[in-house]
């Protein structure tokens, strides 16, 4: 169960620690209802004093479609899991350069490959690249970390996960929820504004 208050937290926090201050942003919405990453993509919009665009069933299938509504409706804001981004770079390249008004992509769900960083960069310099990591029981994404995919960060091989949202802490842990010493494997902890109620029944 997810309050409105968990997800206003992690959606403002995005806004303010992402994008420009003031700036409207309008979103695409290609992602099923079930799939948390829709949250985002229907309220980030919105949220920002934009507008969101919803695409058609029937184009959400079709990477070139989705790359020609980025273009033909000034879509600033995409919110997609990697290997969705990797399709729509592969068969809509020509329609994603031209989209001149794409300012920010979001990418969650998945670990979020080098080659993506290297395909971003060859596209426009000036979209922002965002990964986003966090299960749905932290309100869609607890963690965001911008990504360096200029030339100085393709040396870099691991893509990290980044910092908590504001009011929200994330720890890796042991089988005794005590906190493991940096560099050692455990568990991943979320507390904060972003966790859910818990489970409905």
């Amino acid at each position: 169960m997810l309050c409105h208050v968990s997800l206003a937290n992690v959606i403002q926090g995005s806004l303010a620690r992402h994008c420009r201050e003031g700036e409207s942003l309008i979103a695409l919405q290609q992602s099923a209802v079930s799939f948390n990453l829709c949250f985002g993509q229907v309220v980030m919009g919105p949220c920002s004093g934009g507008s969101v665009v919803v695409a058609f069933m029937d184009q959400r299938s079709d990477p070139q479609e989705i790359c020609k509504i980025t273009r033909d409706e000034s879509v600033s804001l995409i919110i997609a899991t990697p290997s969705e981004l990797a399709y729509w770079l592969r068969y809509g390249e020509t329609e994603l350069m031209e989209a001149a008004n794409s300012r920010y992509a979001f990418s969650g769900g998945e670990a979020l490959p080098h080659t993506l960083k290297t395909s971003f960069r060859q596209l426009n310099n000036d979209l922002k690249l965002v990964n986003i990591y966090g299960p749905a029981e932290a309100s869609v994404w607890c963690t965001t970390a911008e990504i360096d995919n200029s030339a100085k960060g393709e040396k870099e091989t691991v893509t990290p996960v980044g910092r908590p949202m504001a009011n929200c802490g994330v720890f890796v842990v042991d089988k005794d929820l005590k906190p493991v010493p940096s560099g050692f494997s455990g568990e991943i902890a979320v507390t904060g504004a972003g966790v859910a109620n818990g489970y409905f029944g």
